[in-house]
């Protein structure tokens, strides 16, 4: 199995790494999007509803994912080896941007899970609490896994809800969405309608 380093994965939330371990034979449409390897995580599957329009938002394309950027949301795309990373960053608030990760190289379903895993372990040893690793369903994506919990940002920041989601399309390409909002209005807020407004293109 190859490394796959992932850099920061919740942006603002936990400032560390997460890395995982993929299979190195490349995806099909027509493969099974199980893992054959990591274990898939049990409990209440989610059902992450997807967003195809918000008012006012323009779709912002690249590396082969779409999301849509609300009315004075800015973008801001950087390239590591292993991933490109692409902020959509709320007015006046770069401390809790929606988070897309693009892994530069295809996975398979052991990717979404082993770099889920592996986030989990770092959440849970940088402060996160109330930490829920469960199966996913997204409509346009092949396989998806998802993170909730909570966490702190301590001086200057603010209790937080956040989720993320891992997630397959039908090309190969792994994906990570994270977004995050003071305790409580996650489920409401803005930020949760762009995290569900990726998709795969192309």
């Amino acid at each position: 199995m190859r490394r796959r380093v992932w850099g920061v994965v919740l942006m603002m939330i936990v400032g560390a790494g997460a890395t995982g371990c993929g299979g190195d034979s490349e995806p099909t449409a027509t493969s099974d999007p199980t893992p054959s390897v990591w274990p898939q995580p049990t409990g209440s599957p989610v059902t992450i509803e997807p967003v195809g329009d918000i008012a006012g938002a323009e779709p912002y394309e690249s590396d082969g994912v779409s999301v849509l950027v609300p009315d004075g949301w800015e973008t801001r795309r950087t390239e590591n080896p292993d991933y490109v990373m692409i902020q959509v960053m709320p007015p006046g608030d770069e401390r809790n941007p929606v988070a897309v990760m693009v892994e530069t190289q295809p996975g398979t379903a052991d990717a979404v899970e082993s770099t889920a895993s592996s986030t989990f372990a770092q959440l849970a040893t940088s402060g996160a609490t109330d930490l829920e690793q469960r199966p996913a369903t997204w409509s346009g994506w092949r396989y998806a896994s998802s993170l909730t919990g909570v966490f702190d940002q301590g001086e200057g920041g603010v209790l937080t809800d956040f989720a993320q989601v891992f997630a397959l399309s039908d090309s190969g390409m792994v994906v990570g969405v994270a977004s995050q909002a003071p305790r409580g209005t996650l489920d409401d807020s803005m930020s949760s309608k762009v995290m569900r407004s990726v998709r795969p293109v192309g």
